[in-house]
This record gives structure tokens, sequence and C-alpha cells, in this order.
């Protein structure tokens, strides 16, 4: 039986990516709110703090559907002509300075009533945003935040990167439009493997060098699909880097280190998925 087996439900065949309306497509974010500064030690207590640096960054949905279309949900890994590479905790670290090590994102999937109104001093009964439509977040995740010196102790990174994996299979579809995973995460991985497509301005968590005015993006297709077609598929050896973060001069425990090199589970809640670091160069 042949590894790749979705056929003609794939996005990414020749007829699909002809058919389909790149309009419809549309990833799903939240846009930056600075934090008031009495929240501040509050998310850094929770080991939250890095995530403040990160401010606003546009998404580019072409680039994202260009990288989807490459994608193969049965190995979990992108099929470039350099071989085979996806995103692993590594990344989620390295550019969202999240924790990666820790107790998995899991619990409930369904609170009662009356712990909401414990923790929020609100009745959520029937209320829509309960469960993270647009730009809300679902509850799910209230329990987890009761003591912050405990939500410090979950892999929050390996829970994004299993939601990440999951979007990224659904929407491998050829008829999928809207990708709810962290849209930010991949479009800058991309921008980091992809030399062509990188400005120069560095600092940790290091998805902020694209949050910055005055980037220089004028090699980057920006929002033109059959332009990052083209580049995916034809860039050779020397224009993809496997390991971009080597000479960078943050310093890394050797704890992380191991974590990101292993082929595990990821969690988050329902959603589970396999951390492929032995098909990808470490």
């Amino acid at each position: 039986m042949a590894l790749l087996s979705m056929g003609d439900k794939h996005r990414g065949t020749i007829e699909n990516i002809a058919a389909y309306d790149a309009s419809r497509f549309r990833c799903h974010g939240h846009g930056f709110m600075a934090p008031d500064l009495l929240i501040i030690p509050y998310l850094q207590q929770a080991d939250f703090g890095h995530v403040i640096n990160i401010t606003n960054t546009i998404i580019d949905t072409r680039f994202i559907l260009a990288l989807l279309e490459r994608w193969r949900p049965e190995t979990q890994t992108f099929q470039l002509p350099i071989g085979e590479c996806t995103v692993t905790l590594e990344e989620v670290y390295m550019l969202l300075g999240l924790p990666i090590d820790g107790n998995e994102v899991n619990g409930p999937v369904q609170l009662p009533n009356a712990q909401c109104e414990e923790l929020l001093g609100k009745n959520m009964l029937g209320q829509a945003d309960a469960r993270g439509q647009g730009n809300n977040v679902n509850m799910l995740y209230l329990p987890l935040l009761r003591d912050f010196n405990e939500t410090k102790e979950y892999s929050w990174g390996s829970a994004v990167l299993a939601f990440l994996y999951a979007s990224l299979c659904k929407n491998a579809k050829k008829d999928a439009c809207t990708f709810y995973g962290c849209a930010l995460l991949l479009q800058v991985w991309g921008w980091w493997r992809l030399d062509s497509l990188n400005p120069m301005i560095f600092s940790f968590p290091y998805t902020t060098k694209f949050c910055v005015n005055g980037m220089d993006y004028t090699k980057n297709p920006q929002r033109h699909l059959s332009s990052y077609r083209n580049l995916l598929d034809h860039f050779g050896k020397g224009d993809f880097i496997w390991r971009p973060y080597l000479s960078l001069e943050h310093q890394t425990n050797q704890e992380d280190v191991e974590i990101w090199t292993a082929k595990t589970t990821i969690i988050r809640f329902n959603v589970v998925e396999m951390h492929h670091s032995d098909r990808v160069k470490m």
C-alpha cells in the first residue's frame, strides 16, 4: 500500500490547485493587544512573558496556502525538493518562546457552569464565546489558569504544535478553507528556513524579527500565490536552511534540546499528534 494515500482528495494535485478559489482561504488569528502593565507580572509568572514581545505580524494567507499544498498528513511533513521537513518543538521554543517541557495540556473538554462562575464570576451558560470561536479563547483552558505557579508547569509549546499539526492535516484536504492553527508560527518557520524570504533582525523569541517596521521584503512574493508555488517547487539545497538557529546568541538548556529532538506524542486536550523529529535533520 502506498504511503501517500490521500490521492485526489489532497489539495496539492494539479487538478485541485487549478480548481481551488484561493480567495476563499482564511487564517484565524488574534490581533495584538498590548497587555495592561498590571497583568504583565502574571504573564511572566505563568512563563508567557516572551510572548509579550511578539506584536503584530500580518499573515500572508497565500504563503500558508502554498505550504499546505505540500503538507502530507500521512507523514506530517512537507514534501519539498530538498526532502522532508516539518515544524518541530525547537521552532515553538525558539520562535514563540513558549515552554516545551512540562505536563501535557489536558483535562475535561466541557466545564460545569459552576466552575466558570467560580473562576470568572460570570454565568457562561449558553454563551457563544465559551466555545472559543473567532478571536475568543476556548473555556477548556480555564482550569489550567487557576494558579499561575502551576500554569508554568505545562508544556504549552507542545499544545500549540499539536493543534498546528491537526490544522495542517485538516486543511490539506482539497475543499478546506479555514486555518485555525498558529499561522504565525508556520509563516515564520518558512521565513527562517528560506533565506530569500528572511529579513535580518534578531532578538528572542525570534518571531520578533518580523514584528518591526522597515523590513525589506523586496525578495518576498508577498501574497502572490503562483510565485510562492514556483519558489517552493524549484529551490535548491543551498536555499533551504536546516539549522537556522545554531549561530544565534540565545542560550538553550540541554533538557529542551533533548525534548525537541525526541520522537514523542504532543497533546492538546483531545488532539494527540506525533512529533516526527526523526524525519528531519536536527
